[in-house]
């Protein structure tokens, strides 16, 4: 299996994101990985704080097998052990894809920052 860095590379570019406004090195925070038979099926990046878990990045690799909703739920599992009230996930407007895969698990969108990758 490939190193993450390179999965993160090919996939986004960069292991870094901006999440809120911060660059956030994917390599340095927590994942979740889904294999089988030791090819990645999809991965997970997120980070808590005293209060929240903040999803980073979601990516599924295999379509249709319901993969990104077992990360969800992987990510709900490791919030209420933790004893967390709220889940976030950041994405950008055009990713259409991504608000209503979150919205039909239940995400509500709670704000609109304008240019946010480009600042």
């Amino acid at each position: 299996m490939e190193s993450l860095e390179k999965i993160f590379e090919s996939n986004w570019g960069s292991v870094f994101m901006i999440y809120d406004s911060k660059k956030i090195n994917l390599l340095e925070i927590e994942h979740i990985k889904i294999l089988s038979n030791n090819t990645l099926e999809g991965i997970i990046t997120f980070f808590e704080d005293p209060v929240a878990i903040h999803i980073v990045s979601l990516n599924s690799f295999v379509s249709g097998k319901g993969i990104g909703k077992r990360l969800l739920e992987k990510i709900e599992a490791i919030a209420k052990q933790r004893e967390k009230q709220t889940l976030y996930v950041e994405t950008t407007n055009d990713n259409c894809n991504a608000i209503k895969f979150y919205q039909t698990y239940g995400f509500d969108m709670y704000q609109l920052q304008i240019d946010e990758v480009s600042n």
